[in-house]
């Protein structure tokens, strides 16, 4: 844990604490991201499993796919047109 200092409060300490104590209990539960695949991570956390909650994806966003040379990248973001990919 931090290196307590002053600054912080008896109170704050002990708030701190109690919310790292929680966190660690928590992530008891699930195995660590560093021990699975990305591909096992990112699928849990797109469907919202796990400890994770799935996305809202706003009707918002641009889609658009950027090509590779294996295969099309998918991207959504927030931004105005026109887009470019590429040098420009």
């Amino acid at each position: 844990m931090q290196e307590e200092t002053s600054f912080y409060t008896i109170e704050m300490q002990q708030e701190v604490h109690c919310f790292v104590e929680k966190l660690e209990e928590e992530l008891a539960k699930y195995p660590p991201v560093n021990k699975r695949t990305p591909d096992e991570t990112r699928q849990e956390q797109e469907n919202g499993g796990g400890r994770f909650m799935a996305p809202v994806l706003s009707e918002s966003a641009i889609k658009r796919e950027i090509p590779s040379a294996a295969s099309a990248i998918p991207v959504r973001f927030f931004g105005s047109l026109p887009f470019r990919v590429g040098k420009s």
